[in-house]
């Protein structure tokens, strides 16, 4: 999902672009103003910034807890190999272990 400020060939300054699956579908807005324009344009990136931060630390976590998962199913201590076949993904991602 990304968002064209200023759309080639619009010539309105008050339109602006958001697009998804790598601009397959363009949905072209008019605001009511420049301004209004400049509004909604800066919010929208912040949201979008937020969601790709979001995402970024995600799979950082995601990718931490594979490897953790790699070295200790690997190692000869087969207490805590036991206790990570308990771990699970709860509703809202996080992950939970129980002993």
């Amino acid at each position: 999902m990304g968002i064209t400020e200023d759309p080639k060939g619009s010539g309105a300054s008050k339109e602006f672009e958001i697009w998804i699956q790598g601009r397959e579908k363009v949905f072209l807005f008019q605001a009511a103003s420049r301004e209004v324009k400049v509004v909604w344009v800066n919010e929208i990136k912040k949201l979008l910034m937020e969601q790709l931060q979001y995402l970024r630390e995600s799979k950082a976590r995601t990718t931490t807890f594979s490897e953790t998962v790699t070295l200790t199913a690997s190692s000869s201590n087969g207490k805590r190999a036991r206790k990570l076949d308990k771990v699970r993904s709860t509703s809202n991602g996080h992950l939970s272990a129980s002993q």
